[in-house]
């Protein structure tokens, strides 16, 4: 008859902290593999922008060839002995001299490389810990101790000082160059210098060259683009409006969205078989903008019905409606104030706390 072998639904099954599902494993996976796929595009993007602007030892015909061939050939040489340019000794360089148009090229390309963390981004606060205070374990530096390291030199210019010298034996006590953490203030910081003194002496770097490195907000351009999120609703990516088929659906954050959902439960809540009278219904949803989520009992309590059967809700049933709509009426939000809004005002509020992903400039738009 034979038999039947099903794999464990968890890995390291009753090994505590060490325990994770099979569907984590998939997604780490998954991700990482999304991460070098994203590296990889994000560097052709840059080597066609560099090969365009004369930058790079290829043409933009000549860089499709070189991915495309699998076999060493003349292509393979140029961009072998341009890969082999030292970048560290580039970037000291060009902070206070001129580079070669390659040169420059090999520089930018670096950065695009090594862009470092963006710290608004990052939430979980062992994370942070660690990319602030290394990892011991491993030898790896973390932001702290480098920004305390650079005193008045720009990162290029300290990574350059504590690289081992050629023709000397490694040293393994000496603090290595690429095992750390960095922040992205740090790179931009020294790119920004780089280009400034480099404006000197090509003409080629201008104000919209520069911007398309970069972009307006230092995450759209091609060294430092950053993808957004796939907003998912209902587990597939957001679609057009069963209502307005011109349009595309709300987010589920959207305060629109919410009041919908609040007037529907509210309209769909019967007292012994009848709708709430006007009272009521304004009674039930001073509760719902309360809490976020809420057992229904707090609904009859506040409309001073006795009778626990009364309702076609049961006291027990968890209400989720109006997160965002609960967090805005805080007291130490926006309050009332957040009521007396226009639907146009409260949209751009909504907008700006959802899609900012930078502390300092979100404080600065409020």
């Amino acid at each position: 008859m034979g038999t039947r072998v099903f794999s464990s639904f968890v890995n390291y099954l009753g090994e505590g902290d060490r325990e994770t599902s099979s569907a984590t494993f998939r997604s780490l996976t998954r991700n990482a593999r999304k991460i070098h796929n994203r590296k990889l595009c994000r560097k052709r993007r840059m080597l066609f922008f560099l090969a365009k602007n004369k930058l790079c030892p290829l043409s933009q015909k000549e860089i499709m060839q070189w991915q495309n061939n699998k076999y060493h050939n003349s292509l393979d040489l140029r961009m072998d002995a341009w890969f082999a340019l030292d970048p560290y000794y580039l970037r000291n360089l060009g902070l206070n001299k001129k580079l070669s148009p390659h040169e420059l090229g090999r520089v930018l390309f670096h950065f695009t490389q090594r862009r470092g963390k963006i710290m608004n981004a990052v939430q979980d606060a062992g994370n942070a810990k660690v990319l602030l205070q290394g990892f011991p374990s491993v030898n790896r530096v973390g932001i702290t101790q480098t920004q305390n390291n650079l005193k008045d030199q720009y990162l290029g210019e300290y990574l350059y000082s504590i690289l081992p010298k050629k023709g000397l034996p490694y040293d393994y006590k000496v603090e290595r160059v690429r095992n750390r953490y960095l922040s992205r203030s740090m790179c931009l910081n020294e790119l920004d210098a780089i280009l400034t003194n480099q404006k000197k002496y090509h003409d080629l770097v201008t104000d919209s060259f520069i911007n398309k490195l970069i972009g307006d907000n230092n995450t759209d351009g091609l060294l430092y683009f950053q993808r957004p999120a796939q907003y998912r609703k209902n587990g597939r990516i957001r679609t057009d409006c069963p209502f307005e088929e011109t349009k595309r659906r709300l987010l589920k954050s959207h305060p629109l969205h919410e009041w919908y959902l609040l007037y529907c439960w509210v309209d769909s809540i019967r007292l012994y078989g009848k709708k709430l009278n006007a009272r009521q219904r304004e009674t039930a949803l001073k509760i719902a903008l309360q809490f976020s989520s809420f057992m229904f009992k707090k609904v009859r309590v506040a409309l001073k019905v006795d009778d626990a059967f009364a309702f076609n809700y049961e006291d027990s049933a968890r209400v989720f409606l109006s997160h965002t709509l609960v967090q805005l009426y805080r007291t130490s939000a926006f309050g009332n104030k957040f009521q007396s809004l226009s639907e146009l005002e409260q949209h751009e509020l909504w907008h700006d706390l959802h899609f900012y992903t930078d502390k300092k400039m979100l404080k600065e738009r409020l």
